[in-house]
């Protein structure tokens, strides 16, 4: 299985538990020069693939990522993912699966308590946005 490291984040080849927090050989060894200027956190490896802002209502504020299709908690205990650090770790292991979305920790919120998100978004808030418009059924 390929996982990243915790001190370069550069994947290497891991025979082990998903979970598992380690560096990888190189950086385990030491060997490595010196660490690499300001390496990408897993978050924004995450957020640079499912973007960088709500994909509900645009915002770039308190960001979250989440299940399109629900079934976010059971997936979380499927996998042992605890929080959202071992979510990034996993999404990218697994090359960024489609299923997830960018959103918000309104809207985030709002959708697991009604299915879709119910917030009032009166504005767009980045160029090209649109609310849905609304059908007149005919």
């Amino acid at each position: 299985m390929v996982t990243l490291c915790d001190i370069c984040t550069e994947g290497y080849l891991w025979i082990g538990s998903l979970n598992r927090l380690a560096p990888c050989p190189v950086c385990l060894q030491g060997s490595r020069p010196t660490p690499k200027h300001d390496p990408p956190t897993y978050r924004d490896l995450v957020f640079g693939h499912y973007g960088r802002f709500c994909a509900c209502c645009g915002t770039t504020e308190s960001l979250t990522m989440d299940h399109v299709y629900g079934g976010g908690r059971e997936h979380m205990r499927a996998f042992g993912l605890s929080s959202s650090q071992p979510l990034y770790r996993w999404l990218i292991t697994n090359d960024f699966p489609a299923g997830f979305q960018t959103l918000c920790q309104s809207c985030n919120s709002s959708k697991r308590t009604f299915e879709h998100c119910r917030q009032p978004h009166p504005e767009k808030l980045r160029p090209g946005w649109a609310l849905p418009s609304v059908g007149n059924g005919g």
